[in-house]
């Protein structure tokens, strides 16, 4: 299962993958709704997407 990891604060998404990652799964990052919505439309097999909702250029 692929995890999108959606937050404009780096660290945050780096924390995130690493617990992910240790549970098993694959896990694509994205730093702003934009380049989230762009990682979805090339990764049809995202399942399940975990984001910050308050981010620059496009919230979640």
């Amino acid at each position: 299962m692929k995890i999108l990891i959606v937050d404009d604060d780096k660290d945050i998404v780096e924390l995130l993958s690493i617990y992910v990652e240790n549970e098993g799964y694959e896990v694509e990052k994205a730093y702003n709704g934009k380049e989230a919505l762009s990682k979805l439309n090339m990764n049809p097999d995202i399942a399940l997407m975990i984001l910050d909702v308050m981010m620059p250029q496009m919230d979640g």
